[in-house]
């Protein structure tokens, strides 16, 4: 996942260590909050039935997905690479492959959420609920297949080691 760059002047241990460890703070944080949109989501049939919560849901799903990737810090990396490392080459690619998709899909589903706020606000009598579902299918197909095709064509290519 990550590509060991020489520093100079290297990184001293305890700034490797704050790397290692920062993350894991931060993602916890962040997968507790998509976690709640998730469960929000999820737990009301009414939400369910909206575009606009199934498109929060993808949103959450995919930083839920990223922020565990970065909980993991540098775990998966392969061992005696960098502080905390006790992974091998494949954990690495795998967790490559896992943060390529997620962060990628995760801003599309941003986006595509930006695209239904600006056709549902412009025009609330032309775009209602039944007409924006003929386009949901593109609100969640682009970002997932955007995402994850990059990721799949960073494994075939090996670009994760």
């Amino acid at each position: 996942y990550v590509t060991m760059v020489k520093l100079r002047p290297p990184l001293t241990t305890q700034q490797q260590i704050a790397i290692a460890i920062v993350p894991k703070f931060t993602s916890a944080l962040s997968v507790l909050g998509s976690g709640f949109i998730i469960v929000h989501v999820l737990i009301n049939p009414n939400r369910r039935q909206r575009v606009y919560h199934r498109i929060l849901l993808g949103m959450g799903l995919m930083d839920v997905v990223v922020s565990v990737r970065s909980f993991l810090s540098t775990w998966p990396l392969p061992k005696g690479t960098a502080w905390g490392a006790m992974g091998t080459t494949q954990t690495c690619a795998l967790a490559g492959f896992f943060g390529q998709g997620s962060s990628l899909a995760g801003p599309l589903y941003n986006g595509s959420l930006t695209l239904y706020y600006f056709l549902t606000i412009r025009d609330r009598k032309r775009w209602r609920e039944e007409k924006i579902r003929a386009v949901e299918p593109w609100l969640h197909a682009v970002p997932l297949v955007v995402g994850w095709s990059t990721a799949i064509a960073g494994m075939v290519l090996k670009l994760f080691n």
